[in-house]
Protein backbone atom coordinates (compact mmCIF):
# COMPACT_ATOMS: atom_id res chain seq x y z
CA UNK A 1 0.00 0.00 0.00
CA UNK A 2 0.51 3.78 -0.25
CA UNK A 3 1.60 5.18 2.69
CA UNK A 4 2.15 8.79 4.00
CA UNK A 5 3.73 9.76 7.49
CA UNK A 6 2.37 13.02 9.18
CA UNK A 7 0.94 14.40 12.22
CA UNK A 8 -2.18 15.61 13.49
CA UNK A 9 -1.89 19.05 12.34
CA UNK A 10 -3.57 22.07 13.84
CA UNK A 11 -6.34 22.67 11.62
CA UNK A 12 -7.57 19.19 11.65
CA UNK A 13 -8.71 19.25 15.81
CA UNK A 14 -11.06 20.77 18.05
CA UNK A 15 -11.08 22.55 21.03
CA UNK A 16 -9.97 19.56 22.98
CA UNK A 17 -7.07 19.09 20.56
CA UNK A 18 -8.64 15.92 18.92
CA UNK A 19 -8.96 15.00 15.30
CA UNK A 20 -12.40 15.75 14.46
CA UNK A 21 -14.39 13.67 11.75
CA UNK A 22 -13.82 16.22 8.95
CA UNK A 23 -10.18 15.98 9.69
CA UNK A 24 -9.93 12.62 9.52
CA UNK A 25 -11.25 12.80 6.29
CA UNK A 26 -9.13 15.41 4.88
CA UNK A 27 -6.22 13.07 5.79
CA UNK A 28 -7.39 10.25 4.35
CA UNK A 29 -8.39 12.66 0.79
CA UNK A 30 -5.09 13.82 0.99
CA UNK A 31 -3.58 10.33 1.00
CA UNK A 32 -5.58 9.15 -1.47
CA UNK A 33 -4.46 11.73 -3.94
CA UNK A 34 -0.54 11.38 -3.06
CA UNK A 35 -1.12 7.86 -3.70
CA UNK A 36 -2.14 8.88 -7.88
CA UNK A 37 1.45 9.92 -8.38
CA UNK A 38 2.82 6.47 -7.91
CA UNK A 39 0.63 5.05 -10.33
CA UNK A 40 2.01 6.75 -13.27
CA UNK A 41 0.10 5.60 -16.11
CA UNK A 42 -3.61 5.58 -14.49
CA UNK A 43 -2.11 9.71 -13.54
CA UNK A 44 -1.31 9.87 -16.76
CA UNK A 45 -4.44 8.65 -18.31
CA UNK A 46 -6.47 10.59 -15.48
CA UNK A 47 -4.61 13.88 -17.15
CA UNK A 48 -4.84 13.17 -20.85
CA UNK A 49 -8.14 12.26 -21.01
CA UNK A 50 -9.66 14.55 -18.45
CA UNK A 51 -10.61 11.90 -15.96
CA UNK A 52 -11.25 11.61 -12.13
CA UNK A 53 -12.42 9.31 -9.50
CA UNK A 54 -15.85 10.45 -8.14
CA UNK A 55 -16.78 8.69 -4.35
CA UNK A 56 -20.11 6.65 -4.37
CA UNK A 57 -19.69 5.56 -0.71
CA UNK A 58 -17.44 5.46 2.02
CA UNK A 59 -17.42 3.77 5.43
CA UNK A 60 -14.96 4.62 8.02
CA UNK A 61 -14.80 3.06 11.65
CA UNK A 62 -12.85 5.29 14.68
CA UNK A 63 -11.57 2.84 17.03
CA UNK A 64 -9.34 5.72 18.44
CA UNK A 65 -8.88 9.02 17.98
CA UNK A 66 -5.25 10.94 17.67
CA UNK A 67 -4.76 14.32 19.23
CA UNK A 68 -2.74 17.04 17.87
CA UNK A 69 0.74 16.87 16.57
CA UNK A 70 0.77 12.98 17.36
CA UNK A 71 2.81 11.10 14.66
CA UNK A 72 0.71 9.02 12.30
CA UNK A 73 0.75 7.03 9.17
CA UNK A 74 -2.05 6.99 6.83
CA UNK A 75 -2.37 4.09 4.14
CA UNK A 76 -3.90 3.60 1.39
CA UNK A 77 -4.43 1.20 -1.81
CA UNK A 78 -6.72 -0.15 -4.22
CA UNK A 79 -8.10 -4.46 -2.81
CA UNK A 80 -10.06 -4.60 -5.98
CA UNK A 81 -11.35 -2.69 -9.53
CA UNK A 82 -14.03 -3.07 -12.50
CA UNK A 83 -14.10 -1.29 -15.64
CA UNK A 84 -16.02 1.28 -14.06
CA UNK A 85 -15.16 0.97 -10.01
CA UNK A 86 -12.58 0.78 -7.66
CA UNK A 87 -12.69 -0.41 -4.39
CA UNK A 88 -10.14 1.49 -1.75
CA UNK A 89 -9.12 0.93 1.94
CA UNK A 90 -7.65 4.10 3.76
CA UNK A 91 -6.47 3.02 7.45
CA UNK A 92 -4.74 5.14 10.08
CA UNK A 93 -1.87 3.85 12.49
CA UNK A 94 -0.49 5.18 15.22
CA UNK A 95 3.29 5.24 16.56
CA UNK A 96 2.84 2.06 17.57
CA UNK A 97 1.78 0.64 14.33
CA UNK A 98 -1.86 0.00 15.77
CA UNK A 99 -4.70 0.47 13.13
CA UNK A 100 -6.85 3.70 14.90
CA UNK A 101 -9.11 4.55 11.79
CA UNK A 102 -9.95 1.93 9.34
CA UNK A 103 -12.16 2.74 6.31
CA UNK A 104 -13.23 1.21 2.69
CA UNK A 105 -14.62 3.23 0.08
CA UNK A 106 -16.05 3.05 -3.66
CA UNK A 107 -15.36 5.41 -6.02
CA UNK A 108 -16.35 6.00 -10.28
CA UNK A 109 -14.01 6.52 -13.06
CA UNK A 110 -16.00 9.59 -14.50
CA UNK A 111 -15.39 12.38 -17.12
CA UNK A 112 -15.04 15.13 -15.70
CA UNK A 113 -16.40 17.63 -18.73
CA UNK A 114 -19.52 15.53 -18.82
CA UNK A 115 -20.16 13.82 -15.22
CA UNK A 116 -20.76 10.87 -16.99
CA UNK A 117 -19.27 7.17 -15.88
CA UNK A 118 -17.17 5.78 -18.55
CA UNK A 119 -15.09 2.12 -18.47
CA UNK A 120 -11.50 2.26 -17.85
CA UNK A 121 -9.41 1.23 -20.21
CA UNK A 122 -8.27 -3.14 -19.63
CA UNK A 123 -4.89 -2.03 -20.15
CA UNK A 124 -4.90 1.14 -17.55
CA UNK A 125 -6.33 -1.12 -14.83
CA UNK A 126 -3.94 -3.74 -15.30
CA UNK A 127 -1.37 -1.40 -14.78
CA UNK A 128 -2.70 -0.82 -10.77
CA UNK A 129 -1.09 -2.36 -7.98
CA UNK A 130 -3.84 -3.86 -6.41
CA UNK A 131 -3.53 -4.33 -2.43
CA UNK A 132 -4.92 -7.27 0.32
CA UNK A 133 -8.09 -6.41 1.37
CA UNK A 134 -7.91 -5.16 4.86
CA UNK A 135 -9.70 -6.71 7.56
CA UNK A 136 -12.53 -4.32 8.97
CA UNK A 137 -16.10 -4.44 9.13
CA UNK A 138 -17.61 -4.23 5.90
CA UNK A 139 -21.17 -2.63 5.66
CA UNK A 140 -23.24 -2.06 2.71
CA UNK A 141 -22.51 0.66 0.07
CA UNK A 142 -26.58 1.50 0.60
CA UNK A 143 -28.02 2.78 3.59
CA UNK A 144 -31.14 2.35 4.55
CA UNK A 145 -33.39 4.88 6.21
CA UNK A 146 -35.79 3.18 8.75
CA UNK A 147 -39.28 4.07 7.79
CA UNK A 148 -40.42 5.26 10.85
CA UNK A 149 -38.19 8.11 10.78
CA UNK A 150 -39.30 11.48 10.70
CA UNK A 151 -36.49 14.22 8.95
CA UNK A 152 -37.10 17.67 10.10
CA UNK A 153 -34.91 20.50 8.32
CA UNK A 154 -31.90 22.13 9.52
CA UNK A 155 -30.38 24.23 7.63
CA UNK A 156 -30.49 25.44 3.40
CA UNK A 157 -27.60 26.98 2.08
CA UNK A 158 -25.93 27.83 -1.36
CA UNK A 159 -22.66 26.77 -2.68
CA UNK A 160 -19.72 28.78 -2.61
CA UNK A 161 -15.77 28.88 -4.39
CA UNK A 162 -14.59 27.31 -0.91
CA UNK A 163 -16.66 24.29 -1.55
CA UNK A 164 -15.20 23.31 -4.57
CA UNK A 165 -12.59 21.15 -5.41
CA UNK A 166 -9.74 20.16 -7.92
CA UNK A 167 -12.76 18.22 -10.04
CA UNK A 168 -14.93 21.03 -10.57
CA UNK A 169 -17.76 19.52 -7.80
CA UNK A 170 -18.43 20.12 -4.13
CA UNK A 171 -15.68 18.43 -2.16
CA UNK A 172 -16.57 15.55 -0.35
CA UNK A 173 -15.86 16.31 3.13
CA UNK A 174 -17.74 19.65 2.37
CA UNK A 175 -21.34 17.77 2.67
CA UNK A 176 -19.61 15.66 5.88
CA UNK A 177 -18.72 19.31 7.23
CA UNK A 178 -21.98 20.72 6.80
CA UNK A 179 -23.80 17.86 8.77
CA UNK A 180 -21.04 17.64 11.69
CA UNK A 181 -22.79 21.06 12.63
CA UNK A 182 -26.00 18.66 13.77
CA UNK A 183 -24.91 16.16 15.53
CA UNK A 184 -22.02 15.61 18.69
CA UNK A 185 -19.01 14.53 15.75
CA UNK A 186 -17.13 13.57 19.15
CA UNK A 187 -19.03 10.82 20.14
CA UNK A 188 -18.99 9.27 16.25
CA UNK A 189 -17.33 5.93 15.87
CA UNK A 190 -18.91 4.79 12.56
CA UNK A 191 -19.23 7.52 9.89
CA UNK A 192 -21.23 6.05 6.87
CA UNK A 193 -21.86 8.36 3.80
CA UNK A 194 -23.70 7.69 0.58
CA UNK A 195 -22.60 10.36 -2.34
CA UNK A 196 -25.85 9.86 -4.95
CA UNK A 197 -24.94 13.15 -7.29
CA UNK A 198 -22.43 16.01 -7.43
CA UNK A 199 -23.42 19.47 -6.06
CA UNK A 200 -21.88 22.32 -8.30
CA UNK A 201 -20.55 25.90 -7.72
CA UNK A 202 -23.71 28.26 -6.39
CA UNK A 203 -26.36 25.08 -5.72
CA UNK A 204 -28.85 24.90 -2.71
CA UNK A 205 -28.86 22.24 -0.48
CA UNK A 206 -31.45 21.54 2.37
CA UNK A 207 -30.26 19.71 5.05
CA UNK A 208 -32.46 17.09 6.59
CA UNK A 209 -31.88 15.20 9.66
CA UNK A 210 -33.72 12.17 11.73
CA UNK A 211 -32.55 10.12 14.97
CA UNK A 212 -33.15 7.31 16.63
CA UNK A 213 -31.82 6.21 19.82
CA UNK A 214 -27.71 5.39 18.81
CA UNK A 215 -27.67 6.77 14.98
CA UNK A 216 -28.56 9.92 13.28
CA UNK A 217 -29.40 10.27 9.62
CA UNK A 218 -28.98 13.67 7.77
CA UNK A 219 -29.77 14.27 3.83
CA UNK A 220 -28.28 16.91 1.96
CA UNK A 221 -31.21 17.59 -0.63
CA UNK A 222 -31.44 19.78 -3.51
CA UNK A 223 -34.83 22.22 -3.23
CA UNK A 224 -36.34 18.81 -5.57
CA UNK A 225 -36.09 16.49 -2.57
CA UNK A 226 -32.86 14.72 -4.69
CA UNK A 227 -30.51 13.85 -2.63
CA UNK A 228 -26.83 14.76 -2.77
CA UNK A 229 -25.11 12.93 0.15
CA UNK A 230 -26.62 10.75 2.96
CA UNK A 231 -24.76 10.21 5.80
CA UNK A 232 -25.60 7.49 9.14
CA UNK A 233 -23.57 8.46 12.26
CA UNK A 234 -23.39 5.97 14.99
CA UNK A 235 -22.42 6.65 18.48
Amino acid sequence: MFSMNTRVLPSRVDTNKIIKVTGIMDTLQDCSLFWLDSEPTLKAYFEDNNVGLLLFYRQMDIVKRPSYGENIVVSTGLYGTRRAFGYRNTFIYDAQGNAIVKTWCLGAFVDLKTHQMLKCPEEILSSIKIDEKKEMDYTDYKITIPEVLAFAKEEMFQTKKSDIDLFGHMNNNKYIEKAMEFVDDSKISRLRVEFKKSAFLHDTIIIEKAEIENKSWIRLNDPNGETYALLECSV
